[in-house]
């Protein structure tokens, strides 16, 4: 007696394949969801890349003015499109050891730029680090590491320099994201 075989479609072994192999491929560091931040990264987790002297990262961020009204922002000359910004930790982080990522302002604030209502604007932001040689105070992977978000230096009105008076956070931040250590090489 002769084994009867059933064929089965192509597709549905495509199919069986592909969802047979995306359960068993083992997932990216996951990231907080979105949210509806004014600012939003291009990303909802980052992972560090280790090069000779510094833990590496970049961001890429978008603001949209949906205020009806001009908002103004600080940055470090006129030649700058983008708004000064700072990197802060968020939850369940805020209470965390002391952030160290991103750069210190190494600017003076110039006169402040403007985005007219629907208007946008699109940066990137490092926020990696530098390794320190000194010891005080010497960074860890703890303080490289965990949820974070980004605050632009939009002002309420126009300012001269530094003067300017900041929106609301609520108003001038970004969705939170994750920075998770370089991937061990096996």
């Amino acid at each position: 007696m002769r084994a009867v075989r059933k064929r089965v479609p192509r597709f549905a072994v495509g199919v069986i394949l592909l969802t047979a192999c995306g359960r068993a491929a083992p997932r990216a560091a996951e990231g907080p969801p979105w949210d509806d931040s004014p600012v939003q990264t291009d990303s909802p987790v980052y992972t560090l890349r280790r090069t000779s002297n510094m833990l590496d990262a970049t961001a890429t961020l978008r603001y949209v003015n949906r205020t009806g009204r001009p908002v103004h922002y600080l940055r470090c000359s006129p030649r700058r499109p983008e708004p000064l910004h700072s990197i802060v930790r968020a939850a369940p982080d805020t209470a965390r050891i002391p952030l160290g990522v991103g750069v210190v302002r190494a600017c003076a604030a110039g006169p402040t730029g403007v985005l007219a209502p629907g208007d946008s604007v699109v940066m990137r932001v490092w926020i990696g680090s530098i390794d320190q040689r000194e010891p005080d105070p010497r960074y860890t992977l703890r303080h490289r590491t965990g949820y974070m978000r980004i605050l632009l230096d939009l002002c309420e009105g126009p300012a001269r320099f530094s003067d300017c008076t900041l929106l609301p956070e609520a108003q001038r931040r970004s969705n939170r994201f994750r920075v998770v250590p370089p991937s061990e090489q096996p």
